[in-house]
């Protein structure tokens, strides 16, 4: 378990994937974040779907699997985009209902 922000990029995971956030309901977690790192969802063609507020910054942040209107987004396959000052980090969430 991360409880410090992490210094680089390199080694962001995020679980469970696949998300289904009806049995999940903890959310998806994205872990060894760095401490300045910001958290974009896209769809797979590329619409903003929201940013995950991070502000622990404890190297680890939970997405509820809800879009920036507060509903729940449709199963498919999502983008996250993690940028820090100087790396980007993408990963492929697939949610499932």
């Amino acid at each position: 378990m991360q409880l410090n922000p992490a210094s680089q990029l390199n080694n962001t995971f995020a679980y469970p994937i696949p998300f289904n956030p009806k049995k999940q309901t903890a959310g998806l977690t994205f872990d060894n974040l760095t401490q300045d790192a910001e958290i974009k969802i896209y769809t797979i063609t590329g619409a903003f779907v929201k940013e995950v507020a991070y502000t622990s910054q404890n190297g680890k942040v939970v997405w509820d699997g809800k879009d920036s209107s507060g509903e729940f987004v449709a199963s498919d396959v999502y983008i996250a985009v993690i940028k820090n000052g100087s790396e980007k980090k993408i990963i492929k969430i697939l949610v499932e209902k």
